[in-house]
């Protein structure tokens, strides 16, 4: 059964694959993430820690051309929407993923962590990613 995937996440696969920067093998090599994370964001499994978020929109804006900027316009115009209205992760970016990213990157990350299984804190702090999917699906 295929899910219409959240605003959030096409607005991601867009900045991903539609920039014509790096492959997502590059970009999750250059966010130091494993392979497939970048499929678990674009997919609604999980969602990105802000400071890859951060990493990401930061050097397609600095250096990524007429290419990004449709998919950099509409990653913004996604991320100013309430974060529960764009992605089924919502509560982990509230109140909005533009918030998120200015608020989340390291600093509140060992708060956040606490209430998490090892599961969870595992795939936060290796995998670089918020939400319920198991690391091991």
């Amino acid at each position: 059964m295929s899910q219409t995937p959240s605003p959030f996440a096409v607005a991601l696969t867009a900045i991903f694959d539609n920039t014509a920067f790096y492959t997502r093998s590059e970009w999750e090599s250059f966010l130091r993430v494993p392979a497939g994370t970048i499929d678990n964001w674009t997919s609604d499994k999980t969602v990105p820690l802000a400071n890859c978020l951060n990493m990401t929109i930061d050097l397609l804006e600095l250096r990524g051309g007429d290419a990004a900027s449709e998919p950099l316009k509409e990653f913004a115009r996604v991320a100013s929407l309430p974060a529960s209205e764009v992605s089924p992760h919502g509560a982990f970016m509230q109140p909005t993923v533009s918030e998120y990213r200015d608020t989340e990157a390291f600093g509140t990350l060992g708060q956040k962590l606490r209430g998490l299984s090892r599961e969870q804190q595992h795939r936060a702090l290796v995998e670089r990613s918020w939400g319920p999917q198991s690391a091991m699906e």
